[in-house]
């Protein structure tokens, strides 16, 4: 008797079964492969995290270029450009004043230079000021704005971003919208120049 209940016991403390071990295998695959799901998913989160960041940092570049052109936008030589006046076309007889678009005689012709003899583009004058009064007027709103819109076409499309074709708008604006690799516009802005604040 003593003999059986010592092999019983014995059998009682034996290791696993095949079963609780294929069991044990299952759980153990399950949660590996939740666990890499998971890493993978956070891995992916990173990624486009770190891509959205290289986006946004594009545009700010950009963004900077569009700001630098719209602030040395003028209109004093009596034809509106992102190009500063050469210093021959500054001075006291001149239209233009200064080179500097902190000062604001930078933007409206001071006087009409009377060396001019042809009619500005898209006017009907050879007159500085009265040429900028023209482009000025609502109705010519397109004309007033296409040498921005130009400029900042002309810039390097702000890669991973790409930046869409500025809009003109009405109210002497421009839309620039910026879309990702994906197509989805991520940032849109409305741009207007200090010059339109020296349009009557």
């Amino acid at each position: 008797m003593r003999r059986r209940r010592f092999r019983y016991n014995r059998a009682g403390q034996s290791g696993f079964t095949i079963l609780e071990a294929v069991i044990a295998v299952v759980i153990i695959g399950f949660a590996a492969a939740g666990s890499t799901q998971m890493v993978m998913t956070a891995l992916r989160a990173l990624q486009q995290t770190r891509d959205q960041s290289l986006v946004q940092a594009a545009i700010e570049a950009n963004k900077d270029q569009i700001d630098q052109l719209a602030r040395s936008f003028t209109c004093c030589s009596g034809t509106c450009t992102t190009t500063p006046p050469a210093s021959t076309a500054v001075g006291a007889t001149k239209s233009c004043a200064t080179t500097n678009p902190n000062d604001d005689r930078y933007y409206y012709p001071q006087q009409d230079d009377t060396t001019t003899t042809s009619n500005f583009t898209n006017t009907t004058t050879a007159s500085e000021p009265s040429a900028v009064d023209q482009l000025c007027a609502s109705s010519n709103n397109t004309n007033f704005m296409t040498p921005l819109k130009t400029a900042v076409d002309a810039l390097a499309q702000p890669s991973p971003a790409t930046r869409g074709a500025a809009v003109i708008m009405s109210y002497k604006m421009l839309s620039v919208s910026f879309t990702d690799s994906s197509s989805r516009t991520v940032r849109t802005l409305y741009v207007r120049p200090r010059m339109a604040n020296y349009c009557s």
